[in-house]
């Protein structure tokens, strides 16, 4: 029997399944090893596109040139398995919804559809995907604006930031506008 153990601070190891979950989009092989830890003396080769790690990619680990164990890697919005999280991810997500495309419930790319991690594909998780593709740069797209209140007040210069999409009904994607105000002078 071999001494072998594995183990992550940062990732969901299923020994039983042989899955990896909750792996960031964009990892590189390298920042994966250092977070997966596996007992001396073992080899670790991770698959990858462009150097990144990918939902439906394996990782496997030797005993010398043995094969003894594999993983299949899981990234959490990357439906299309190309280690990045972009439109044709949050599309397949879309496309679930409304039933055009259903992705299939036993496959390793249900799970990475399903972004907020609680069994289901549903407009959370099209919004959390969606969300991460429009902050490519950790930055939100920032909007001055000015409204009249009841009173027919003119209230300007509010600088108010678009949060979420969201889809509604069968055929019907909208926007949710979650605004934060702040008076400009």
């Amino acid at each position: 029997k071999l001494n072998l153990s594995v183990s992550s601070d940062d990732y969901k190891i299923d020994e039983s399944n042989k899955l990896i979950d909750m792996i960031d989009h964009k990892t590189t092989v390298d920042d994966f090893k250092k977070k997966f830890k596996v007992s001396e003396g073992f080899k670790v080769v991770v698959d990858t596109k462009d150097n990144l790690v990918y939902t439906g990619g394996k990782t496997k680990i030797y005993d010398g040139d043995k094969l003894v164990l594999e993983f299949s890697n899981i990234i959490r919005g990357d439906i299309n398995g190309d280690g990045k999280i972009s439109a044709l991810d949050y599309v397949k997500v879309k496309n679930h919804i409304m039933k055009t495309n259903v992705i299939d419930s036993k496959t390793i790319y249900f799970m990475a559809a399903d972004a907020n991690n609680d069994s289901n594909i549903s407009a959370l998780d099209y919004v959390r995907i969606k969300n991460i593709t429009v902050k490519k740069d950790n930055t939100v797209k920032e909007y001055y604006f000015s409204y009249k209140t009841k009173k027919n007040e003119e209230v300007s210069k509010l600088k108010g930031k678009i949060c979420y999409e969201f889809i509604y009904g069968e055929n019907d994607i909208g926007r949710l506008g979650i605004y934060y105000y702040d008076k400009r002078d």
